[in-house]
């Protein structure tokens, strides 16, 4: 480890192009190895978090929560394989809660959330457009599930893997009068309904309601 050799390793980085934030990084660590930084924290150094905040503690109305919901972005970050850790795969992998893995419960999360979409309009008439596609994996499967629009059922027991893996979608036409587009997504099986995609255009007048 020298002056040289970071000197060396920055050099060829922006030769090939990389990033000046990625090259900073990488000084960053360089140094931290320099150091002989471990990366490791002692266990007698860590103290426990006592008497969280708890979500169950906090009074919210399902009005509150339904509008927060509908501003929220969820956001996943991959944690590595946790190869440093002696594990053989990967750590979303792991049995966390009752039997499921933190991938389980992402994927669950992330469909509860995806149970009603409220889609700010102008009032007026429009095409609604809404795509669906699921993958081979029973376990994680969305279907049977009913589609609401409107408050008006679009589809009854629908189920992606119908199909088998080829993507599908169903358009409805109609009038929004409220300037807000409900989309409700109703559980018929074991899934969790999710949509793929949904696409809104405006419509020179609205038509019967079809599929």
């Amino acid at each position: 480890m020298s002056e040289t050799g970071l000197k060396l390793a920055q050099d060829k980085m922006a030769a090939a192009g990389i990033a000046q934030q990625a090259i900073d990084v990488f000084t960053y660590y360089y140094r931290q190895l320099e150091e002989g930084v471990s990366g490791f924290i002692p266990e007698d150094t860590i103290e426990p978090l006592v008497d969280p905040p708890m979500l169950s503690d906090v009074a919210v109305s399902e009005a509150d929560a339904a509008a927060a919901l509908e501003r929220a972005v969820i956001i996943k970050l991959n944690g590595g394989l946790g190869t440093s850790m002696g594990m053989d795969k990967a750590k979303s992998l792991l049995p966390v809660r009752k039997g499921k893995t933190f991938l389980d419960i992402i994927v669950d999360q992330v469909r509860h959330a995806r149970a009603a979409y409220r889609i700010p309009l102008p009032r007026g008439s429009y095409t609604l457009t809404l795509h669906f596609f699921e993958g081979m994996q029973p376990e994680y499967r969305s279907g049977p599930f009913d589609v609401l629009v409107e408050g008006q059922p679009i589809l009854r027991s629908f189920d992606p893997l119908s199909s088998g893996s080829r993507p599908t979608t169903q358009r409805w036409y109609g009038s929004v009068d409220d300037g807000v587009l409900d989309i409700d997504l109703i559980r018929r099986g074991d899934g969790f309904p999710s949509i793929t995609g949904i696409e809104v255009e405006a419509a020179p007048r609205a038509a019967a309601n079809g599929g």
